[in-house]
């Protein structure tokens, strides 16, 4: 790779291609005339005007997934008994309550990431407000269902709406897909808690733990970011630079 070209491929990786392409000429090209200080002080200023939405967003996503797992839990002690022995009640409540997470999860990163008036942010906490009444009131059957029906309703009604398409899309193959890496790795997680529990001098356990936790957070995080950028183009990101 060129002298310059790492430092290059991360303004195309913040900016996007093209955009990232013609702020590292400008760059380049007032170097000579003001020096190699400026240039680097210059680069981290606009690195930084791109990135910091990205990187607060991950901080509010990461506090809303510890927020919603007290939530997970109060409702998993308020779940009947006799409801857990029956597979069909388990498994919907276990997804219904995934994709709840999910959902809150991208659109808490979408409204930071891409302004609180993101169509993904907002989808996301429109779909969101039913669905988590659904987990929350999952043993009331005559309020759970109509909220389900709801959820959907609201999902079909974006999904017919050329406008909301892309972005209600994008939010629930992000949702989907996170929620599937959640429960797929959900036994490894499970016998990682046994023997971090049992074993109570091996750091191990705990340190797989963590990374699981990363992973759930950030997986779905990238997916939405990736779809973001292909089916809602119209909000790109951070508008402007630093370097002037």
């Amino acid at each position: 790779m060129r002298k310059g070209g790492v430092a290059e491929w991360v303004l195309k990786r913040a900016a996007g291609a093209e955009r990232g392409t013609a702020m590292y000429g400008d760059l380049v090209e007032l170097r000579p005339a003001r020096g190699g200080a400026w240039f680097w002080m210059a680069y981290l200023r606009t690195l930084v005007a791109l990135t910091w939405r990205t990187w607060v967003g991950l901080a509010v996503a990461w506090a809303v997934a510890v927020m919603l797992g007290r939530l997970w839990l109060h409702a998993m002690l308020h779940f009947p008994r006799a409801w857990r022995r029956h597979w069909t009640y388990s498994v919907s409540y276990l997804w219904l309550n995934g994709w709840s997470k999910q959902l809150v999860l991208l659109a808490s990163y979408a409204a930071v990431r891409y302004g609180p008036r993101d169509r993904m942010a907002r989808a996301g906490l429109v779909l969101w407000l039913p669905l988590t009444g659904v987990v929350l009131l999952f043993p009331a059957q005559q309020v759970a269902i109509p909220l389900a029906a709801l959820a959907l309703a609201v999902l079909g009604a974006f999904l017919l709406l050329p406008k909301w398409r892309g972005a209600a899309a994008s939010l629930a193959a992000a949702a989907a897909a996170s929620t599937v890496l959640f429960y797929g790795l959900e036994p490894l997680d499970r016998q990682l808690w046994w023997y971090r529990v049992h074993a109570y001098y091996r750091p191990l356990p705990t340190v797989l733990l963590y990374i699981l936790d990363v992973l759930y957070v950030a997986v779905p995080l990238v997916v939405c970011t990736w779809l973001h950028r292909r089916f809602v183009p119209e909000n790109s990101g951070v508008s402007g630079s630093a370097y002037a």
